[in-house]
């Protein structure tokens, strides 16, 4: 994809404009995001937090408006591996998720981080057992 850079310059628009676009042809896409990765290799906590807004304003914003009036669709969103700043490399700790359809009421309360996951005491050791359970 052009602009497509692995960094927080990356190209947030393209990626979600293509997602939606594949989306109108197949039943799954996947959106990959490197930039709050490679901040947190750097040890830069700003830059990683920068990335993470920038995804939610400019990828998860606009897919989800793109994908009003579609039924069933469900989003499945999480990192790949934890990079905690600290250590600047990946680390094998489990990785948040959140699935929710575009039907779905929001849950008061419940957040998206690594310590609420852990306490959720949801955890898929495998993670095909995790697509299982997403495509259920």
């Amino acid at each position: 994809m052009p602009g497509a850079t692995g960094y927080l310059d990356t190209n947030y628009q393209g990626k979600a404009e293509a997602l939606l676009k594949s989306i109108k042809k197949l039943d799954f896409a996947f959106l990959h995001l490197e930039a709050p990765d490679e901040a947190a290799h750097n040890g830069d906590m700003h830059t990683k937090i920068e990335a993470i807004e920038q995804f939610d304003a400019r990828i998860i914003g606009p897919v989800i408006e793109g994908l009003q009036g579609r039924k069933h669709v469900k989003v499945l969103l999480l990192c790949d591996h934890l990079t905690p700043i600290v250590v600047r490399t990946h680390t094998d700790d489990p990785v948040p998720f959140l699935i929710s359809s575009l039907d779905a009421q929001p849950k008061a309360g419940l957040r998206y981080t690594e310590a609420a996951a852990k306490a959720s005491g949801v955890f898929f050791p495998e993670g095909h057992r995790l697509m299982d359970h997403f495509l259920q």
